[in-house]
C-alpha cells in the first residue's frame, strides 16, 4: 500500500504541475474538473468514513488530510490496522 500512496502523491504533484505552471490551453478546463471531481468524491468518502475516523488515534483533521489526499485507499490502511 505504501508505494500505490508514493505513486498517488506523483499523480497529484504531476496534475498540479500542469495546472499551475504549465499553460496548457482547453486542456486546463478539464484537468480542473477532474481535480475538483476528485476532490469532491473525496470529500463524500470523507463523510461516508468518519464513524471508523472517530474510532481511530488519530485526529479527524489528520484523517481529513490523508482521505484529501489518497481516498479510499486511506480508509483500507486504516481498516487494515484496526483488524490487527
Amino acid at each position: 500500500m505504501r508505494y500505490l500512496k508514493i505513486a498517488i502523491l506523483l499523480i497529484w504533484s504531476i496534475m498540479l504541475f500542469h495546472l499551475f505552471i504549465l499553460d496548457l490551453g482547453l486542456n486546463t478546463y478539464w484537468l480542473t474538473v477532474l481535480i475538483l471531481t476528485v476532490l469532491v468524491t473525496h470529500i463524500v468518502e470523507y463523510f461516508v468514513f468518519i464513524s471508523r475516523f472517530k474510532k481511530a488515534s488519530q485526529s479527524l483533521g489528520y484523517h481529513f488530510m490523508q482521505m484529501m489526499l489518497f481516498g479510499v485507499f486511506h480508509y483500507l490502511t486504516l481498516k487494515k490496522i484496526q483488524k490487527v
